[in-house]
């Protein structure tokens, strides 16, 4: 049987760590470890995970100052012993068949990346959005790569199950948001076999403070720059600039969305103007493929380009208004 490593970063989650360390034990496949890292949680997290590996062999927790779910997960990848590594936030779950589906798919069609459809739910439980990456299944290899550059294809680790020979030299960045972009790129580039789940096995719990709100005023710059970085390091910018002129693009707009929200018009309306400045002096905005970037993005890179400034202001204010997801 393939033993799976599920590796777990907990940072005062004690509301729903029970269901999400649960749905594991649960499982119909039996042959795992839980990795959990306790990120210094200043809550009751580790009492209640330490309950669990008190009854259970297969559970370890590591306690450790606060670093970040990032640097969390890396802990995690260095001590675990499977051979396979599956990831799960805190205060998510997994369906019961999770490893079953997965070490199924592995065994008929010898993969060693394994990409799983997500279903995302309110705190009580209501279903409000399918994350189906399993679209992408008759993609080239070289085309995912591209498509998950510009941040069209989902990075995020839950998605996926490695196989643990391809993070050898692959971990997360000290990032407040995106830490898992350029692992997820090193591990779908080093894949000689990859499969696509189309059954929606991981249940995503949106929170009102999650991602969505970290980062600052322009949380995606800093990830933007250390994929630029990284794929220069390997040679490979040249073959990915477009596709990393676009995800500059949507990291373009989810900051011109936050400052439009956060300051008053006319001091937002200067920020999209510096903002806009700073990312065309690194990229290049000019006939970006439409498939690698959503009609939204297209549409705020116009009007700030046509310098409609108040108009982006005003729809951002809007929006913000009537959405608590933001862009």
């Amino acid at each position: 049987m393939i033993k799976f490593s599920i590796i777990m970063p907990v940072y005062n989650a004690s509301s729903k760590l029970k269901k999400s360390i649960e749905s594991i034990i649960n499982q119909k496949n039996s042959n795992w470890e839980l990795i959990i890292v306790d990120d210094g949680s200043t809550d009751n997290s580790y009492e209640i995970a330490n309950e669990y590996r008190k009854k259970y062999k297969n559970i370890k927790i590591i306690k450790q100052d606060n670093c970040g779910p990032g640097i969390a997960r890396n802990r995690g990848i260095e001590e675990s012993t499977g051979d396979y590594i599956a990831f799960i936030d805190s205060d998510d779950y997994y369906d019961s068949y999770f490893l079953t589906e997965i070490e199924k798919s592995i065994k008929e069609n010898n993969l060693d990346l394994v990409y799983i459809n997500v279903v995302e739910e309110t705190e009580n439980g209501i279903v409000y959005k399918s994350v189906d990456i399993s679209k992408y299944q008759n993609e080239s290899k070289e085309n995912l790569l591209k498509l998950q550059v510009s941040g069209t294809m989902p990075w995020g680790p839950c998605m996926k199950v490695i196989k643990k020979e391809l993070l050898k030299k692959s971990r997360f960045l000290n990032l407040k948001v995106g830490e898992e972009l350029i692992l997820s790129f090193d591990v779908l580039y080093k894949s000689k076999k990859l499969g696509f789940i189309s059954k929606e096995l991981y249940h995503y719990v949106h929170n009102n403070d999650g991602q969505h709100k970290k980062g600052g005023l322009d949380p995606w710059w800093d990830v933007t720059r250390c994929m630029k970085n990284h794929l220069i390091g390997l040679n490979l910018f040249n073959t990915y600039e477009e596709s990393i002129s676009c995800l500059a693009a949507r990291a373009f707009t989810i900051s011109v969305y936050r400052c439009s929200c956060n300051d008053n018009v006319i001091k937002a309306m200067q920020n999209i103007k510096q903002q806009l400045k700073k990312y065309q002096s690194d990229y290049s905005f000019k006939n970006l493929n439409k498939k690698y970037i959503d009609k939204k993005t297209r549409i705020v890179l116009l009007l700030a380009r046509t310098h409609f400034y108040l108009v982006i202001v005003l729809i951002s204010k809007i929006k913000n208004k009537f959405s608590s997801k933001g862009w």
